[in-house]
């Protein structure tokens, strides 16, 4: 059931939040774009073909 910071936010992160969970966040160097709608599939999709691995680096930086 969403709670209501979840409802007021969008983020379903916050649900977990409001339950007590504890969740992990990381800052990263690299900008990761949300897969929210078709579209957005669609675009990761075209961006991820065009890469040589097929994959993007991921940051280790821990502040």
């Amino acid at each position: 059931e969403r709670g209501r910071l979840e409802r007021m936010e969008g983020l379903e992160q916050l649900r977990l939040l409001e339950k007590g969970v504890r969740i992990k966040v990381l800052l990263t160097e690299n900008f990761y774009h949300g897969i929210d709608t078709e579209e957005d599939l669609r675009l990761v999709e075209s961006v991820l073909s065009k890469s040589e691995e097929g994959q993007y680096p991921v940051s280790e930086h821990h502040p």
